[in-house]
């Protein structure tokens, strides 16, 4: 995780430095967001999060919808 992070970082702050936009920064961090996959690991019985499953599931639509509108 934490390579992972680092190399984002660099990516990030390299599309800043070419770009001197923050926006464009943003954008590409948005994007690594949207392209991820999200662990879907607490809908399992035998999670300690199942009885928050709802709040969890309902959190990330809205987060999906506040994406695609904003």
């Amino acid at each position: 995780m934490f390579t992972y992070t680092t190399l984002f970082g660099v990516l990030v702050s390299y599309v800043y430095v070419r770009t001197g936009n923050l926006l464009a920064a943003g954008l590409v961090h948005s994007l690594c967001n949207f392209f991820s996959i999200p662990s879907f690991e607490y809908n399992r019985p035998s999670s300690p999060l199942y009885s928050k499953r709802t709040i969890i599931n309902g959190a990330y639509v809205v987060g999906v919808i506040l994406f695609i509108v904003l």
